[in-house]
C-alpha cells in the first residue's frame, strides 16, 4: 500500500514560524508534524509514500531522507 502526503504549502497561517522552517517540521511535544505523520503510516506498515513538495522542498527532503532511511519515499515538486 502507498501513502500520499501533501506538503507543498507555505504555511502562511502559522507565520512568522515557518518564514525559514517547512510547516511539517514544526515541533509539537519533542516530534515534528511529520514525524508523527510517517511514524503512523510505519505503524500501520505503509512504507512507500509519495510526497507532494513546494516550499522549503530540500530542508523538507534532507529531513526525511536522513531521519527515515528505511521508507521507500518519492517526491514530486
Amino acid at each position: 500500500m502507498k501513502a500520499l502526503i501533501l506538503a507543498a504549502g507555505m504555511g502562511k497561517r502559522m507565520r512568522p514560524i515557518t518564514n525559514n522552517t517547512h510547516k511539517t517540521l514544526i515541533e509539537i511535544d519533542k516530534l515534528t508534524i511529520i514525524d508523527r505523520i510517517i511514524l503512523s503510516l510505519i505503524e500501520n506498515n505503509i512504507n512507500n509514500i509519495i510526497i507532494v513538495t513546494g516550499y522549503l522542498h530540500k530542508e523538507l527532503t534532507n529531513y526525511l531522507y536522513i531521519h527515515y532511511q528505511s521508507i521507500n519515499f518519492t517526491f514530486i515538486h
